[in-house]
């Protein structure tokens, strides 16, 4: 998910980035608990958009006029990222009924999968072309959310 978002939106990145984000695959080490590895992906490459390494980040901490007025702590420009991310995070919730892959596979499978277990995950995949709606399809719906957010920054 991430790489392909960073690659249609043109953003640069490095294998240690891609690698980074494995583990967040399946709601975080394939738990499903934690938050759809589709909208982690995404934002990621929408908080890679903003070209921030931690050398403009110390100095916008160290700058009062790049600080958000009501939190100081942080740069304005993280509140901008998260606004985005948000945005995104809102229309899964809306079409999938949550944020966690829990919830994204209650709503398109009728049930949740341990995808730690070897004999359910691999029951789950025989079974996934049967699907009229499937894993493919939250990542082309997110993947397009996520580019459209990009594309709001870089214009």
């Amino acid at each position: 998910m991430f790489a392909a978002v960073a690659a249609v939106a043109g953003l640069r990145h490095g294998d240690e980035v891609f690698k980074a984000m494995i583990g967040l695959a399946g709601g975080t080490g394939h738990l499903t608990k934690g938050t759809c590895g589709c909208l982690a992906g995404a934002a990621a490459a929408i908080s890679l958009a903003y070209n921030l390494d931690k050398g403009k980040v110390l100095k916008m901490l160290n700058d009062p006029k790049k600080l958000h007025p009501k939190d100081p702590r942080i740069p304005t420009v993280f509140q901008d990222i998260f606004d985005k991310v948000a945005n995104v995070a809102r229309k899964v919730e809306d079409k999938y009924g949550g944020i966690t892959c829990a919830d994204v596979q209650f709503k398109v499978y009728g049930r949740t999968i341990n995808l730690l277990d070897p004999r359910l995950h691999r029951e789950f995949c025989e079974a996934f072309s049967s699907y009229p709606v499937s894993c493919f399809d939250v990542e082309a719906d997110v993947a397009g959310w996520a580019v459209e957010e990009i594309l709001k920054i870089k214009n």
